[in-house]
């Protein structure tokens, strides 16, 4: 069993928190008890208590022998959220009632004094209940800690603080703000504590940093703008029994770049409604940009009272035995927000789905064994087969994670972006954990039980930096993706509004970390920088050094290739699942969004350029070369040139091969004895001027894609550094329509079925 260890860290802000506890001016009793016992029944009790940035130390500056003792203790006692510890006794808290602007309205309702524990109790008026308009004020000289009253029982902290601060700074109608919409500002401002860095010395300055990165933080700005939207979703989630579910996540993304734009949760009949923007709603993050009124709906379970299993919405969600809605984002079904009408979602989930759960912790002495809790990593859960996302679980303060979701094969990988220098890593049982995805191992999570993964990460080293458009502006929401040399995904993130992007990763890229040299491509708006890690424990790149903090710049003159996929019926591809290339370079590549569009950048124009398509894992289209204003099976080599040197490139509509139209699709699959093999599909010659499209395989050697359906001079299979390294070539493969095609390796021959 992993443990977490109490470091001389933790000890040093223990420590401190006694020494000004015993030293605070004014000198109260130190275990004062201001409320002896219950308040007589014409009163309410509001209970909880008082936190700041180390203790008591937030609230005024450190004495000289403070600053030693956590000198020599080895920590600085203004060392940031991390050391947030309870207040102890004397601080006075206030119940006070504030306008739009957070500003008090009349006298100061109630208030008490926190006893040596930090904890407070407040008698206020009978008849008082929760509202926005409440806040909780700690108070210590001429700096104040506040809390939204949400409940009877609010603890005030810095998340609290900030909360209440974006409140009053985003002028929101207090009357219109619901709890719930309160406790998911609070929780979206403390993802933003645990990515932030701070070097702020205590209350005031720690309140401006943490608000600063929360309008920098794109989700976070949705979650807090749409909480006064026009638009409404309401529903009801039960479980396959019938049984209301409470306490059940429910999001709202765009559909197609499935950015966060909602959440709520149910209450204990298991129903919600959340605000959403309409279309034709200015996008608040993003300048210039509306929106469609298009989203994604998920109600994902991360209770431990029940298996219901997690879902996305579909047409067939709310059907009664829980079989129902998509297992994966990009399978979700469009809901429209056209206006202030309220939509109406329902789910029944499964009630036999399967727990999956465990802790994350940073080892930070070399012992392999956990002491640091990541609080703020997301643990996100994938379709094995095709690596599309279902959904992530948030770790706890103690490390901990759960989500609950139907028994399924997936991916289980750990994304680190949080301020913590600990690698993200992906699970492979029986390892330290890989690096890269593909070189996951399938993991069948069992019905009604718990399954658990665990992770202990390496120190990491951080892959930081910017994108700026051709005139030098920064880009928010552009994707960067992170993949090792032999093409292996390692992670894709979105940059902020600043246009900056974080992710930690191992500086040691073998199997199992171990101290193998390799690199990592960094790719963004159609530019890639390589880092060589060199074996060691900082990665280098030309002009760069990535641990350093001065980060990564991706600022070259680019042009846009842009499209719209659409079936041979003539609408709109319906999955965001298309990797799309430009010419022969990956690092010009891109996803194709919900609705079938997609934008491609090269800061290499040309008059040549060629464009290829790899559907994985999707039955109803298929893999191929651009050819006019179609995909068709030829070789790369042999599409139509797309020259964009004169600038921005549209190419309109561009019809896919599709199930059931024409010669139809069928599927390619088989095991080619690794992971993160690559198997290129040939067609017209059997050399690789003939290359059609390349996929890469599973970390259980497996692979598939989705191919019109035809002869294929040759399927070629070739590990990088591996036992095959010369390639494994399979002649003339015949795909036929609907159907699955069949090419194992080994390392001299192949079979084909």
């Amino acid at each position: 069993m992993k443990t977490i260890k109490l470091t001389k860290a933790v000890l040093a802000s223990a420590v401190v928190i006694a020494l000004v506890a015993c030293g605070d001016e004014g000198s109260p009793d130190p275990d004062p008890d201001p409320n002896p016992g219950p308040g007589p029944s014409s009163t309410v009790n509001v209970s909880g208590s008082v936190s700041a940035v180390n203790g008591q130390v937030a609230f005024h500056q450190p004495e000289f022998s403070e600053k030693m003792l956590a000198m020599i203790l080895g920590k600085s006692s203004q060392a940031g959220v991390e050391g947030e510890s309870p207040v102890g006794a004397g601080i006075t808290v206030e119940l006070v009632e504030v306008d739009v602007n957070g500003a008090q309205v009349g006298d100061v309702i109630a208030s008490g004094v926190t006893d040596s524990n930090g904890d407070y109790l407040i008698e206020a008026p009978e008849g008082f209940t929760p509202s926005p308009q409440f806040i909780l004020r700690a108070v210590a000289g001429s700096v104040s800690l506040e809390a939204r009253v949400d409940s009877l029982t609010p603890n005030v902290d810095s998340v609290s603080d900030v909360a209440s601060n974006v409140i009053s700074g985003n002028a929101m109608d207090l009357t219109a703000l619901t709890l719930e919409e309160i406790e998911e500002i609070q929780a979206a401002v403390s993802d933003v504590v645990e990515d932030t860095s701070t070097s702020s010395a205590g209350v005031a300055d720690f309140r401006a940093e943490i608000v600063t990165a929360t309008a920098e933080n794109e989700s976070v700005s949705n979650v807090i703008a749409s909480t006064t939207a026009a638009g409404q979703i309401c529903g009801t989630v039960t479980d396959s029994d019938g049984t209301p579910l409470e306490n059940i996540r429910m999001i709202v993304r765009d559909f197609g770049n499935w950015v966060t734009r909602a959440k709520t949760k149910t209450d204990a009949s298991g129903n919600y409604c959340m605000n959403a923007p309409v279309a034709g709603d200015a996008d608040q993050y993003i300048s210039g940009r509306t929106h469609s009124g298009e989203y994604i709906l998920g109600a994902l379970n991360y209770t431990d009272v029940s298996y219901a299993a997690s879902q996305w919405w579909t047409s067939t969600s709310s059907a009664v035995n829980g079989s129902g809605g998509a297992n994966s984002q990009f399978k979700a079904e469009k809901v429209s927000v056209a206006d202030s009408t309220t939509v109406t979602k329902d789910f029944v989930l499964d009630k036999n789905g399967a727990r999956v759960e465990g802790t994350v912790l940073g080892d930070s002495d070399g012992d392999t064994v956990g002491d640091i809790a990541m609080e703020g990593m997301s643990v996100l859960i994938r379709n094995y087969e095709t690596f599309k996302p279902l959904a992530g679980a948030r770790v706890k303060a103690d490390g901990s994670y759960r989500i609950n979701v139907k028994a399924a094969d997936y991916l289980i990988s750990f994304r680190n972006k949080t301020r913590r220098p600990f690698a993200s890593e992906v699970y492979r049982d029986g390892t330290d954990g890989v690096v890269n995805r593909n070189m996951a191992s399938r993991e069948s999570v069992l019905a009604n039980q718990s399954n658990v993964y665990n992770a202990v990460l390496d120190p990491g080293v951080v892959v930081s930096g910017e994108v700026l458009d051709n005139a030098g502006t920064a880009v928010a929401g552009q994707v960067v993706f992170i993949n090792n040399f032999d093409g292996g995904r390692i992670e894709a993130m979105r940059t902020n509004k600043n246009g900056r992007f974080r992710l930690w990763v191992n500086p040691r890229i073998g199997l199992d970390h171990a101290p193998a040299s390799g690199t990592y491509l960094i790719r963004a708006r159609g530019q890639q920088i390589n880092a060589d890690t060199n074996g060691v424990d900082d990665l280098t790149a030309t002009s760069f050094s990535l641990s350093n903090g001065s980060g990564l710049t991706f600022n070259a003159q680019t042009v846009k290739v842009s499209g719209r996929l659409m079936s041979a019926g003539t609408s709109p591809v319906p999955v965001g699942s298309a990797v799309i290339f430009l010419t022969s370079s990956n690092s010009n590549f891109s996803v194709s969004a919900g609705d079938g569009t997609f934008e491609l950048y090269t800061s290499a124009p040309a008059n040549n350029h060629k464009l290829s398509l790899r559907m994985d894992n999707e039955p109803n289209y298929g893999s191929g070369v651009y050819s006019g204003s179609s995909i068709q099976a030829i070789a790369r080599a042999s599409g139509t040139p797309i020259d964009t040197t004169s600038g921005d490139v549209s190419l309109g509509d561009i019809t896919m091969p599709t199930l059931g139209e024409g010669d139809g699709v069928g599927y390619l699959i088989g095991q080619s004895g690794a992971g993160s093999t690559a198997v290129t599909i040939r067609i017209g010659g059997t050399d690789n001027s003939f290359d059609m499209v390349s996929t890469r395989s599973r970390g259980d050697g497996s692979y598939n894609v989705t191919v019109p359906a035809t002869t294929y001079d040759r399927v070629r299979s070739k590990l990088s550094g591996g036992v095959n390294n010369n390639g494994v070539n399979c002649n003339t493969v015949t795909v036929n329509n609907s159907t699955t095609t069949t090419v194992d390796y080994t390392t001299t021959g192949c079979t084909i079925n």
